[in-house]
């Protein structure tokens, strides 16, 4: 009998609701989940990029040994 007081009788509409409310939640969590992952893809840089930026250092690289080199001739350094 005491197990009876602890059951209570739900209706349809009030399971329904309870369900809704639930899914709502799971719902945002997934959401506001895969907008923190978009956000942190937009930051990492694309592989073009990372590939510009390494011709751009080896540009300035090989610049800077050719300028080494003028000054090392003209006995500058």
């Amino acid at each position: 009998m005491a197990k009876d007081k602890l059951i209570k009788n739900i209706t349809i509409d009030e399971l329904a609701a309870m369900m809704n409310t639930s899914f709502g939640a799971q719902t945002k969590l997934i959401v506001d989940g895969f907008n923190k992952v978009d956000e942190k893809l937009e930051k990492l840089a694309t592989r073009e990029q990372v590939t510009g930026l390494d011709k751009r250092l080896q540009k300035v690289e090989k610049e800077l040994s050719e300028v080494k080199t003028v000054l090392t001739d003209a006995h500058v350094l």
